[in-house]
């Protein structure tokens, strides 16, 4: 067997073997409530927008119901495989509630094959992230395949972050050979919405070249037509859901802005929440008149989404995935950023936590959770854990800014970092990924432009910074 196979076949067993056994109970019990409603044919974004208004009624603040605040299309990743699981188990209740602050009730013997399923796409995600990284380099691809933060997030918390990473990528590996599907590709990246700060971007790259323009958008518009019938169906709440609601969350996560937490006036917090929108605005606009056409596409994607990690007003401890077969691609960067975000999931949530499904499964189990769960509580609210996660946050916006540095150096003298010329085994393998993508497009019988490792590139003949 050969070792992209065994890369690819160890990396879904890992993730195929803890998948049942852990949870994150609030974004799991989302998608799983999601995915009944849709299957049920009711409307998602009505169902968030009446818990956002029955909780801001009750008690008179901006406050907003953590449901299903993603694009449309996300769900329908997630629904088939719940259908499936439907088919054995039944249509019966597997896990009642679990939104913060409720502990989850689980339904056994159902629930491990529930998390099996509804994790899939996402084991998936991840197995094609890898898969198409071991065509380039099998070392970048065992970094992906086994980096704790990656298996965790996916298969532990069950955040499909890898969902977001591998369409990033996809978008990039096509966008010189295939307009159609790199636009494509970008527009089902906004599975969460934090990668439309790209789009300016891709704006800026393709303008003056109309064919190509014009082929791009038309990929991503057809992954904004479930939005548009939602706009045309229930504007209101769609509305409410993605724009209000996305648009003035309360800063913090890994970053400058999470000491936010120990002001207790929520009106207060909102409004300063604002001003690092404006830190953001600038910094990519400055990006992208700079670099935004000059510099190679790798590099151009890599700064705009570390600006935005270093200046948006919320970036979670799961973002980092989105961008990590990308990073891996370019030399100039650390692909140990992750550390910091891995560390911060445990100053926010305790382990234990993830280990519902199966504390669930003895009351003497659940009884030391809910000790445990009550002690941690009683530590956040004292503010103990503020400190250290206010420094994993200024650690991890330090190390953003120097990978920042090094990768606008780098378009700076308008040098691509991905391969370096003596690099002639990755080049070749990469040269392998790029004809399955044209072999791709040639079916689609679309865009014929120039592929972006082809032998003609100018890439070829760059010479690496390193």
């Amino acid at each position: 067997m050969e070792e992209r196979s065994r890369i690819v076949l160890l990396a879904a067993t890992i993730r195929l073997a803890i998948a049942p056994f852990f949870m994150h109970a609030g974004d799991v019990g989302t998608i799983y409530e999601s995915s009944i409603m849709v299957l049920k044919g009711a409307n998602i974004f009505d169902f968030v927008y009446a818990k956002t208004m029955q909780m801001q009624t009750t008690t008179g603040l901006p406050v907003f119901f953590e449901g299903y605040a993603y694009h449309p299309l996300l769900i329908y990743f997630f629904a088939p495989f719940y259908w499936l699981f439907t088919l054995i188990a039944g249509q019966g209740p597997v896990m009642i509630d679990g939104h913060y602050p409720s502990v989850p009730v689980l339904i056994y013997p159902w629930t491990p094959l529930l998390l099996l399923m509804l994790k899939i796409p996402i084991i998936l995600a991840d197995v094609l992230v890898v898969y198409i990284l071991a065509g380039m380099d099998s070392k970048k691809a065992k970094i992906y395949a086994f980096c704790p933060y990656v298996i965790f997030i996916g298969v532990v918390w069950g955040m499909f972050d890898a969902l977001v990473a591998l369409f990033l990528l996809l978008s990039y590996l096509t966008s010189s050979r295939n307009s159609f599907l790199s636009g494509l590709f970008y527009g089902l990246s906004l599975m969460k919405l934090y990668t439309i700060v790209l789009l300016p971007l891709y704006v800026v790259r393709l303008f003056g070249k109309w064919k190509e323009f014009g082929t791009f958008l038309a990929g991503f518009a057809v992954t904004l037509l479930p939005i548009v019938y939602y706009l045309i169906v229930s504007p209101v709440s769609i509305w409410n859901v993605l724009v209000t609601f996305q648009g003035g969350r309360l800063m913090g996560g890994v970053n400058l802005y999470n000491f936010i937490w120990v002001v207790q006036d929520l009106r207060f917090d909102l409004a300063v929440s604002m001003i690092p929108n404006i830190f953001l605005v600038v910094a990519l606009l400055c990006l992208i008149v700079k670099f935004g056409r000059k510099a190679p596409l790798l590099e151009s994607t890599l700064a705009i989404m570390f600006a935005y990690f270093l200046f948006g007003k919320v970036i979670n401890e799961q973002f980092l995935v989105s961008i990590f077969p990308l990073m891996l691609l370019c030399k100039e960067c650390d692909h140990r950023l992750w550390i910091a975000p891995f560390v911060f999931v445990f100053l926010r949530s305790p382990f234990y936590y993830f280990m519902l499904p199966i504390l669930w499964t003895s009351p003497i189990f659940y009884g030391y959770y809910l000790q445990a769960d009550e002690v941690w509580r009683q530590l956040q609210a004292a503010g103990y854990l503020q400190i250290p996660m206010y420094a994993v946050g200024v650690a991890f916006s330090l190390l953003i800014f120097w990978n920042l540095l090094r990768v606008i150096d780098t378009a700076r003298g308008g040098i691509g970092s991905t391969y370096g010329i003596g690099d002639n085994r990755a080049y070749s393998k990469t040269l392998g990924v790029q004809a399955s993508i044209s072999r791709l497009a040639t079916m689609t019988g679309l865009s014929r432009a120039r592929c972006a490792f082809s032998a003609c590139s100018p890439r070829r003949s760059m010479p690496s910074r390193r």
